[in-house]
């Protein structure tokens, strides 16, 4: 059992021994976990380090479940992973240049954007393209969710960074530039109306359309780490 006390993940690992015969390697729970925040568990299944991915022959290759990595997958590489969510986690926005395979095995929840939001629930699908998002679970239950993480190439990732800097220094827009005394200045949404906010100092929360659901922005270090494509403050996933 993990340490929140939830039901443990059976992980099972295939491969082919010297003689080339398909068998299964590795047949047991999921260890390798981390805790963002109270209650809430992301536990690696499986990751690769570059495409093609390598699959080794042999019955004792590396686990690659048992890697310790951040969000992101390594530069063009994949990470897997399952994520326990409880009743009334905090939801962090943040953003990572991949293409996210989500799918919810139990429970329900919601993945915020930046002005809008959709509830998913057991046995539905998503497809995340890289935008901003935050997950949100307002249900009575746990939410158990599958995570398939597919990593741009590295000299994607860069050229994109190299292009967003140059569009930061000089193709924005007068209430979008870098602040005189050269802080980064906050990007989110109130009402409609750019914040404009220093970054360190912008932790502003906005209430969706009268919604009643107020969504910590946490700005902090969000934008300088989407540009750099990680998660944002104390992670998420």
């Amino acid at each position: 059992m993990m340490q929140t006390g939830y039901p443990p993940i059976r992980r099972v690992v295939t491969g082919h021994d010297e003689a080339q015969v398909a068998q299964v390697l590795i047949d047991g729970p999921a260890t390798n976990a981390k805790y963002p925040q109270p209650g809430q568990v992301s536990t690696l299944m499986w990751c690769t380090a570059g495409a093609p991915a390598e699959i080794p022959i042999g019955e004792k290759p590396e686990d690659m479940g048992a890697r310790i990595i951040g969000t992101a997958p390594p530069p063009s590489g994949t990470r897997f992973a399952v994520i326990d969510f409880p009743p009334g986690n905090q939801p962090h926005m943040h953003r990572t240049e991949t293409i996210d395979y989500v799918i919810v095995m139990e429970g329900e929840i919601e993945m915020d954007m930046d002005d809008s939001s959709v509830k998913l629930k057991a046995g539905d699908i998503m497809i995340q393209r890289g935008t901003n998002h935050a997950w949100a679970n307002r249900s009575g239950r746990r939410a158990r969710v599958a995570f398939g993480l597919s990593m741009r190439s590295r000299w994607e990732s860069e050229t994109l960074l190299r292009a967003r800097t140059a569009r930061d220094n000089f193709g924005r827009t007068q209430n979008d530039r870098f602040h005189k005394n050269g802080s980064v200045p906050c990007v989110c949404r109130l009402g409609g109306e750019r914040c404009g906010a220093e970054l360190p100092e912008c932790s502003r929360q906005t209430d969706r359309s009268g919604s009643g659901r107020w969504r910590d922005r946490r700005h902090g270090s969000h934008r300088r780490a989407a540009l750099a494509g990680n998660v944002g403050p104390n992670g998420c996933c």
